[in-house]
């Protein structure tokens, strides 16, 4: 009897602990993608595509995973995932179809110009272990045009680099993965392939 007991005791207890280890597991931060007020006008101060017709065919994320960096809940221990809302491929289809219209460009239903964008990289990260230090963060997008005769292609991508702190990390991760978000968007206008569209 007592043998029963301890292995019904033995069982609820693994069965906990496989449930607390579920529950950390899939614990996770949120951080808000978003661009300053003024970032259209300052990545495009004038418009260089004079209203040209585009069918914007949306954006894919290619990402293995959906986060978008670890936050350490303490001492640089216990990593979780953090996640943007809204999710990077809506974020940047939002900002890539308000740049280009601000920049020239006329998004339409049909048009002799489809455009689509893949998000290949957006991560920021730190070394494992490290209570302070810096941390780098990586992005990389590509953007394709094409029309009956022509198929172009432009790539936006940006490193750079930050310090970890222990304190306020995640406000600190949020500010960088911002930054990323606009210094990779604010590639795009300068490219010479898209630059080349005309009607």
């Amino acid at each position: 009897m007592n043998r029963i007991r301890r292995l019904a005791v033995l069982s609820l207890f693994i069965a906990l602990s496989g449930i607390t280890g579920l529950l950390a597991a899939q614990e996770t931060a949120t951080v808000t993608l978003s661009l300053p007020s003024d970032f259209f006008q300052r990545a495009c101060p004038s418009p260089l595509w004079n209203g040209l017709p585009v069918q914007w065919l949306g954006t894919t994320d290619r990402r293995p995973s959906p986060e978008v960096g670890l936050e350490s809940k303490k001492e640089g221990k216990d990593p979780i995932a953090v996640l943007a809302a809204p999710p990077p491929a809506e974020a940047f289809d939002s900002a890539l179809r308000g740049l280009f219209e601000h920049c020239g460009m006329k998004i339409v239903p049909t048009a002799g110009w489809r455009m689509a964008a893949t998000i290949e990289e957006f991560h920021a990260g730190v070394e494992k272990g490290l209570i302070f230090g810096k941390g780098k963060a990586k992005s990389r997008i590509t953007v394709t045009a094409e029309s009956e005769n022509r198929k172009l292609g432009a790539s936006g991508g940006y490193e750079l680099e930050f310090k970890k702190t222990r304190q306020k990390s995640l406000r600190r991760l949020t500010e960088t993965l911002n930054e990323l978000f606009a210094k990779t968007l604010e590639q795009l206008p300068k490219s010479t392939q898209l630059r080349s569209m005309q009607p």
